[in-house]
């Protein structure tokens, strides 16, 4: 009998921020859902926040076009930290 070569290794829990790959962090900030832990969904908010303030500096867009995107990255950076933290707590 064969062994199920998908089976044969236990699951690996997704490695803290320190420990994390540079294209585990990238899937991280690139994904729609929440990272696998919070310190790696911390780097995601911080580097959205770096990210929205370069293209504010760079754009200078209107002020209501400002208070839109900072809006909209809230919202979506809050909806990731509620879903993302269901899944955390579990652990």
């Amino acid at each position: 009998m064969e062994k199920d070569p998908h089976r044969s290794q236990p699951a690996r829990r997704a490695a803290t921020f320190s420990k994390a790959r540079p294209d585990e962090l990238l899937q991280d900030v690139l994904r729609l859902g929440p990272a696998p832990n919070r310190s790696r969904e911390t780097f995601v908010t911080v580097v959205n926040v770096v990210l929205v303030g370069a293209v504010i500096a760079l754009l200078r867009p209107e002020p209501a076009v400002m208070a839109a995107l900072v809006g909209i990255i809230a919202v979506v950076t809050a909806i990731r930290w509620a879903v993302g933290s269901r899944k955390w707590d579990r652990r």
